[in-house]
């Protein structure tokens, strides 16, 4: 007899933000990690999928570590979904692709991706993955819903938001997507408009996955 195959499988998600790095003493990353493990928590058992978070250290070796803990736990992951912080953008920015090599900027070790800091032999070639998701499908299914401007955007820079965003699209074969946001003030009601539309967009992309 055939075994049956469950339709109902709960998707696995894993969703990261940063700590604090160089000026950013805070990180609201941070605080939107924070809110979207309350907001799950509150209705997991009716959620149709399991979501794992991580606040990490700015550091390649911890995000070198994360990857080799999720392929130690041999668990399926269906999506990943990162979050980053830039100063320098007004909205929220999705990004599409991230790049394999440029990556000499030191983290918060004082580790760079040219000083043996456990970074991937292949991360030093050039090339480019790009995520499988349709970012300007979210977009246009969200927009009309939200307060905040919301774009892709084609270059997530080459520091340790890059850097996770490679070594997710090519763990997860381009089911990953980073998020951008601006350094906002976690107190202000401009940062929480800007948590609903994080969480809108998030949102959106579970669902296309």
């Amino acid at each position: 007899m055939a075994t049956a195959t469950c339709l109902n499988k709960k998707k696995n998600i894993i969703i990261t933000g940063y700590g604090p790095f160089r000026t950013i003493t805070y990180n609201p990353t941070q605080e939107i990690v924070k809110r979207l493990k309350k907001d799950y928590d509150s209705k997991k058992e009716n959620a149709d999928y399991n979501m794992q978070s991580f606040v990490l250290e700015v550091s390649y070796d911890n995000v070198h570590d994360l990857f080799e803990k999720l392929k130690e736990d041999k668990e399926d992951i269906d999506l990943l979904i990162h979050l980053g912080v830039d100063a320098h953008r007004d909205g929220i920015s999705l990004e599409s692709q991230a790049f394999s090599h440029g990556y000499i900027s030191k983290d918060v070790n004082e580790c760079n991706a040219t000083n043996n800091c456990n970074i991937h032999a292949d991360i030093l070639t050039e090339g480019k993955l790009v995520t499988s998701i349709p970012l300007s499908s979210v977009i246009q299914n969200v927009t009309p819903a939200l307060k905040f401007d919301v774009s892709v955007s084609t270059d997530p820079g080459r520091f340790l938001c890059g850097y996770i965003y490679y070594s997710s699209l090519q763990f997860s074969k381009g089911k990953s997507v980073f998020i951008h946001v601006p350094n906002l003030n976690i107190t202000s009601e401009q940062f929480d408009e800007m948590y609903s539309s994080v969480k809108a967009c998030i949102d959106e992309i579970v669902n296309m996955c």
